[in-house]
């Protein structure tokens, strides 16, 4: 039979272990755990901008931003971005990775086990932008959320985008092609690939508003230079946009959860 001065001896022991451990997870910051996931030739990251696909081995940047994505009304007629230039200008937001200190610290856990996923929050008085991320074997789903965003009831849709290098090729279904490389390269694509592309004239003038609904179930977006290409999936009820003149796709969503939320679905092939 153990007598009490040994069990409260093995008890004041455990206790120091416990200190030290829960001292240790204080102390740790997520991102020098793992600040990234990685997915076939990618990684996904949470930078300044956002959440952002970039390659391993080149300085490819495949940004989900605030700074990008809009809200709009039923008619399309008016678009507002959610963090606009004059808000970077006058740095009227603040970005954090995690909300809390708890969830902060349970993501220190999960990322011990592989569960914890790339996130981060925007903060613009008294709007939060918040985008969190999903992994599945090569299927990465992004989920933009906003909360307390002020007249949202004006609003019918909520685009969340993803910025391409505008030396891409960026292609659908029907293989139409809506980036501009030289003939050359086209050549080169089909035989790499085996498949011919068709180039799309669309308008390239500068406005933030010239977006364009495309009528397929999928866009890929493919670097010769990058092991591994992005197909972007429409989901029921979505539309897939594209704005050549900024070198960004969009997903759009209506605007009929609480709170508003968009996704975006990918497979990294």
């Amino acid at each position: 039979m153990t007598s009490l001065p040994a069990i409260i001896k093995n008890l004041f022991f455990f206790l120091i272990i416990l200190l030290i451990l829960v001292f240790g997870l204080i102390s740790l910051r997520p991102y020098n755990l793992n600040n990234d996931y990685q997915i076939a030739g990618f990684r996904l990251a949470s930078l300044s901008l956002g959440l952002a696909l970039h390659s391993k081995d080149l300085p490819n940047y495949y940004n989900f931003s605030p700074h990008n994505d809009f809200l709009s009304t039923a008619d399309q007629s008016y678009y507002q971005t959610l963090i606009t230039k004059s808000d970077i200008i006058d740095d009227h937001y603040q970005k954090t990775i995690y909300p809390n200190f708890w969830q902060e610290h349970l993501s220190i856990i999960k990322n011990i086990f592989g569960l914890s996923y790339p996130q981060v929050s925007f903060t613009k008085d008294p709007t939060i932008i918040s985008y969190s991320s999903n992994i599945k074997n090569s299927t990465i789903t992004i989920t933009e959320t906003l909360k307390n965003y002020p007249n949202i009831n004006r609003f019918s849709f909520l685009t969340t985008t993803l910025s391409y290098q505008c030396t891409d090729f960026v292609f659908d279904d029907q293989n139409l092609l809506y980036t501009n490389p030289s003939n050359q390269d086209i050549n080169f694509f089909r035989q790499l690939y085996h498949r011919q592309l068709t180039p799309v004239s669309l308008p390239t003038q500068q406005s933030p508003s010239l977006w364009f609904p495309l009528n397929t179930d999928h866009l890929y977006i493919v670097n010769p230079d990058i092991p591994g290409h992005i197909q972007i999936n429409r989901l029921p009820h979505q539309k897939i946009l594209i704005n050549p003149s900024f070198c960004l796709v969009g997903v759009q969503s209506a605007l009929d959860t609480n709170p508003p939320s968009s996704t975006i679905n990918l497979t990294i092939k």
